[in-house]
C-alpha cells in the first residue's frame, strides 16, 4: 500500500507485480479482493477490481475503504 494507516473514505493504492516462473516481468491481467479482516474468523469480501500490469510487471489498484477496521488485498 501507499500508506500503512488510512481513514475511511481514503483510497489507498496497491502496487502489483507480475512474473514469469524465470522471475522475468511479463504483462498480465489481475484481479484483486478487498477483504475485512477477521481474527480467528472467516474474511468477508467487501469489493473486488481487476486491471492488467504492463509490459514491465507492474500495475496499481486501489480501493475505496467503506469505514474502520483491519482489511487485506488478495491478489
Amino acid at each position: 500500500a501507499d500508506r500503512y494507516v488510512v481513514s475511511p473514505g481514503q483510497s489507498p493504492s496497491f502496487s502489483v507485480t507480475t512474473k514469469d516462473y524465470d522471475g522475468n516481468p511479463v504483462a498480465a491481467d489481475f484481479r484483486a479482493e478487498l477483504k475485512r479482516y477477521v481474527y480467528r474468523g472467516e474474511s468477508k469480501s467487501i469489493a473486488t477490481a481487476s486491471g492488467r500490469t504492463a509490459a514491465d510487471g507492474t500495475g496499481k489498484i486501489s480501493f475505496t475503504l467503506p469505514d474502520s477496521g483491519s482489511f487485506t488485498v488478495e491478489v
